[in-house]
């Protein structure tokens, strides 16, 4: 669970890299949190993403972070701000174990396809493929014959 966890936050931070002309410092990090928690209404926090939209997943992934009791808000501002990376954002979201009808909701009330929030962005595909089961299962084998008291060699037990 934590080796997944470890791979899901550096393909999330891996993916952060070409959205980002220059990444958020942490004070400035820290300063644009304090601000949402704030004050914690959806203007405030659509001004706030709609300003730092370059680094909307960037912001986002920080409110994950942060437990921010304000999560839907700042998944709502981010489809707002971004809604070409709505696929992405959907993907960080699920990648902090937000709920996908959650997050389903978010997008159709920021006026998001709801579809897209479905889909596999680049983020869940290397995802997928890394930490996909491999079963250990081999084949099933042969009903083994014996004795079960009396029967010989040859009689296979009905218990």
């Amino acid at each position: 669970m934590i080796k997944n966890s470890l791979i899901i936050l550096f393909i999330v931070s891996s993916m952060l890299t070409p959205f980002a002309t220059h990444g958020l410092t942490s004070e400035e990090t820290d300063r644009l949190l304090q601000r949402l928690n704030s004050a914690p209404t959806a203007k405030s926090h659509h001004a706030v993403f709609k300003k730092h939209s370059d680094h909307v997943l960037e912001l986002l992934e920080a409110t994950f972070m942060s437990n921010a009791s304000n999560v839907t808000l700042a998944l709502n501002s981010a489809f707002r701000a971004r809604p070409d990376l709505a696929v992405d954002i959907a993907a960080l979201a699920r990648a902090y174990y937000l709920e996908p009808g959650m997050i389903a909701n978010v997008a159709i009330s920021a006026g998001i396809d709801p579809m897209k929030t479905a889909q596999k962005s680049n983020l869940s595909a290397k995802q997928d493929t890394s930490t996909s089961p491999q079963s250990s299962a081999g084949p099933p084998t042969k009903l083994t014959t014996g004795g079960n008291g009396g029967g010989g060699l040859d009689v296979i037990s009905p218990n």
